[in-house]
């Protein structure tokens, strides 16, 4: 015949259950977003200086910058793999997913646009300006923002 000792069950039981409180509270201390990174900091701030004045460009010929927006291209996806890679840094990254997107409004859009018009007007750069502007204050407000190591 089997005995059991039900102190001794409740007492692993207890002690499961204290392991169990413990992991959770561990798991929910743990920052859910990526902690600040210096190098996405100035490579973000840096990006998006040469991105705004490339987009002042965009009222010129395309043909006359289209290395340099060639080279700006290969950084953008540099610096999304980059920020990819980086534990907990979605948000980032989708962000600057957006941000490249050509079928947007933003950088990717006023390239796209740009490509495909020979020029862009004056008034519309200005528009392009001010939103890829407002897209990288974001993003590097929210960089910013991240907890320190």
């Amino acid at each position: 015949m089997i005995s059991y000792n039900f102190g001794e069950i409740r007492r692993y039981f207890y002690y499961g259950l204290n392991l169990l409180v413990l992991a959770l509270f561990i798991q929910g201390c743990s920052p859910s977003i990526a902690l600040f990174d210096q190098h996405s900091y100035e490579e973000l701030t840096s990006l998006k200086v040469d991105a705004v004045n490339l987009i002042e460009k965009s009222a010129e010929p395309y043909d006359n910058y289209a290395d340099q927006v060639d080279a700006l291209h290969l950084r953008f996806q540099k610096v999304k793999e980059y920020v990819k890679g980086l534990s907990k840094n979605d948000i980032t990254y989708h962000m600057l997913e957006n941000l490249t997107d050509p079928n947007k409004n933003l950088y990717g859009g006023a390239i796209k646009l740009w490509q495909q018009q020979g020029s862009i007007s004056p008034a519309i750069v200005s528009d392009f300006k001010e939103r890829v502007q407002s897209s990288f204050d974001e993003i590097l407000e929210l960089e910013r923002n991240k907890i320190k190591k």
